[in-house]
């Protein structure tokens, strides 16, 4: 019950938004579109911007190409994950001393050609607010987080993994960003049990309804 399809969608979402870059107004050193990365990167470590190490790419034996090539001849181990189809983005996570996060992704991955197709500051999140409501997935791309970012999948429905129409979400939290809306709780499967327990939906990817 995986598709690459996923992960694309996902990442391309998060592309998006990167086109325009940020201003230099929130110190982000002077990137450009199509700059090499290995420059960017050198330039935002430099500028305070510390690679954020991804523990679960570095443990994933069975990553896919792109990421491991990142992890195990780049070092560059703030990797989030590649789509597998498409431009083959790839996505980068650092962050600043005052814990903002900035997002970095790029085209043109391996072979030492990979260049900068855009980046943006993450958007911060605001507190939980108790709800209780009942969802159900709008298309078998909706999204299962495993916390309030749409670019981090839970790592039960990366890669190929999908969940049907019929599968149903109740939620207990809501959080909002700048952006987003997203909802926290329990996945079920079709047949009643609980799959996942305290994960994240957006929930314009679902339908919902108070209980």
């Amino acid at each position: 019950m995986k598709t690459q399809k996923l992960l694309y969608i996902v990442i391309l979402t998060a592309m998006v938004s990167l086109l325009g870059g940020v201003s230099t107004a929130q110190q982000v050193p002077s990137l450009k579109q199509n700059m090499p990365y290995a420059k960017a990167r050198k330039l935002l470590i430099a500028s305070g911007w510390k690679p954020v190490l991804n523990k679960e790419q570095i443990n994933n034996p069975s990553r896919i190409a792109p990421v491991n090539y990142f992890v195990t001849i780049k070092k560059y181990t703030e990797i989030v994950d590649c789509a597998g189809s498409g431009l083959g983005l790839c996505l980068f996570k650092f962050e600043n001393s005052k814990g903002k996060k900035l997002l970095v992704t790029t085209a043109n991955n391996g072979a030492n050609k990979e260049t900068v197709y855009g980046w943006e500051i993450e958007k911060s999140q605001k507190p939980l607010t108790k709800i209780n409501i009942s969802c159900a997935p709008l298309s078998n791309t909706s999204r299962i987080l495993k916390s309030p970012n749409p670019n981090d999948i839970h790592p039960d429905w990366k890669g190929e993994s999908y969940i049907g129409t019929s599968w149903s979400f109740i939620g207990n939290n809501i959080i909002k960003n700048d952006t987003e809306t997203y909802l926290k709780g329990d996945l079920y499967s079709p047949r009643g049990g609980v799959v996942n327990k305290n994960v994240f939906i957006l929930k314009n990817e679902w339908e919902c309804n108070p209980n």
